[in-house]
């Protein structure tokens, strides 16, 4: 067993529920199988998807065996590598994102990942800020350039535009030099103004209202990261020919469907060249991403609230000494 595997532990859940079933769990890391390297976890990406996960209201949670550990997406430094790993080596730094075959969760000390599904973290990153990337990065590119395919002079507008996917979203779809309606609350405002967006505080106006005194024809494209009070509405506001992309994963498309409106879920999978891209970009000054929050793993269960409530600044992510 290589060295600095003392108090390995876990964050694990024994049943599905509130965030009270997260308890720590003392660990044996795992001796990485051939193709896999194992890992000094240092940052974890916390995501709602995690709760999602933990009450059981995820169609991932169907494939879990329980007790079991939970997270996507986690960054740390190589301690072993398998049989056939050439391109890492003890002492790197590396970070990536769990497939959805892949169960095994990130909330701990160690991990062990397949070398196909890790990043160097690059130069002049670090590893909190590389541990929030995978998840949202990818979410935002299969949103933002495969499924929306938004394109230049396109209007788009972005329900939940504050969190840490939907900056990235709105970045990705200035980038691509369309005009954004970034709904957020004001605390969100000189971020997405200054990406330049233009925010729309949902607390304080109703967004379809301003959408429509600015685009009275329509919008080409709505990218709805809230879904429940948001996707019915957005269909009213979409131009013939317009699309929408929901990010929930259990969202029921079949209103828009029935109004002949393009309509999908992101089905996202671990592209790590995707990931390698807007890391590499982040580093250039292309994009940015917010680290609202960091706090201590086993702090996990009041980040979760947190992310329950729908209240996080940006990214959050949780770090391992």
């Amino acid at each position: 067993m290589p060295a600095n595997t003392d108090n390995a532990y876990a964050m694990t859940i024994a049943e599905f529920g509130s965030a009270d079933v997260l308890s720590k769990t003392p660990i044996e890391p795992a001796q990485p199988g051939s193709g896999e390297v194992l890992f000094k976890t240092t940052a974890i990406g916390a995501n709602p998807l995690d709760y999602k996960m933990r009450d059981g209201s995820s169609g991932l949670s169907s494939s879990l065996i329980l007790p079991c550990t939970l997270g996507r997406e986690a960054a740390g430094v190589v301690l072993a590598v398998g049989e056939g790993v050439t391109e890492f080596s003890p002492g790197d730094h590396v970070f990536g994102m769990r497939s959805h075959s892949d169960i095994r969760g990130t909330y701990a000390t160690h991990n062990v990942f397949p070398a196909s599904g890790l990043v160097q973290v690059p130069e002049g990153m670090d590893d909190i800020t590389a541990a929030g990337i995978a998840l949202a990065g990818l979410t935002a590119q299969m949103a933002v350039e495969q499924q929306a395919k938004v394109s230049e002079g396109e209007t788009v507008l972005i329900h939940g535009a504050g969190g840490g996917v939907g900056q990235l979203i709105t970045q990705l779809c200035l980038a691509r030099e369309a005009k954004v309606y970034a709904s957020a609350s004001a605390r969100h405002h000189d971020k997405l103004t200054g990406f330049g967006a233009q925010h729309i505080d949902y607390t304080a106006e109703n967004v379809f209202d301003a959408v429509r005194a600015e685009s009275p024809d329509g919008i080409d494209v709505v990218i709805d990261a809230v879904y429940f009070d948001t996707f019915i509405p957005s269909l009213d506001i979409l131009r013939p020919g317009g699309r929408i992309v929901v990010l929930p994963s259990l969202a029921d498309l079949t209103p828009a469907k029935e109004r002949g409106i393009e309509a999908q879920i992101p089905l996202i999978s671990n592209v790590p060249s995707i990931v390698e891209d807007i890391a590499t970009r982040i580093c250039r000054g292309e994009l940015k991403i917010h680290i609202g929050r960091t706090a201590p793993l086993t702090d996990v269960a009041e980040v979760h609230r947190t992310l329950e409530e729908g209240h996080a600044d940006g990214k959050i992510v949780l770090t391992v000494d």
